[in-house]
């Protein structure tokens, strides 16, 4: 996996940084963990991937409100419409999955190889979710193919409910695009 920094967040007057739960008024530790990815806050819990888990935890007091193994590690967790969206580093299980952000139960898992290739087609990829809407997810990403040693960013689209692809498009850039 690549170094990642993670983002700091700011939730019920609790900024929440590498691992600390920090109270904005005093700069008092409410708390502290061992996160390893950006967070997302969504009603009261906030969610982000410790080691090989996406965990839930109370915004408050750090008690985990559900814990779920995963099989890839994702740079970052997007919550929107009651669901929590994540995309792996990459690597060859490169799923990215919408859960329940109550439970974390799938709702869906979807891969990022683009339709009418295979999986063989590529050395490595990467994909982040960029941005979601109630209609789609955007992802974007880079892929080394296996006949190159040139890399490709990509960007797509994916349906928010069913997790299926709807377009992938290759772009000249050699750098994931932000979108």
């Amino acid at each position: 996996d690549p170094v990642m920094y993670p983002s700091p967040i700011i939730a019920e007057e609790t900024l929440f940084l590498d691992g600390y739960a920090i109270d904005i008024g005093d700069g008092s530790t409410r708390w502290s963990t061992n996160w390893d990815a950006t967070p997302s806050y969504h009603d009261g819990n906030l969610i982000t991937r410790e080691d090989s888990h996406i965990i839930a935890r109370n915004a408050q007091n750090g008690d985990i409100v559900y814990e779920r193994e995963i099989t890839t590690r994702p740079l970052h967790t997007v919550v929107n419409e009651n669901t929590v969206y994540t995309a792996p580093s990459g690597g060859d299980n490169a799923l990215i999955t919408a859960r329940n952000a109550f439970t974390g139960d799938i709702r869906w898992q979807t891969t990022t190889v683009k339709q009418g290739e295979s999986s063989e087609d590529y050395v490595y990829r990467t994909s982040i979710p960029l941005a979601v809407s109630d209609k789609a997810v955007a992802i974007a990403g880079q892929r080394q193919y296996s006949d190159s040693v040139l890399w490709r960013s990509y960007v797509g689209v994916i349906d928010v409910d069913t997790g299926e692809p709807r377009w992938y498009r290759d772009l000249r850039a050699s750098i994931a695009p932000v979108i």
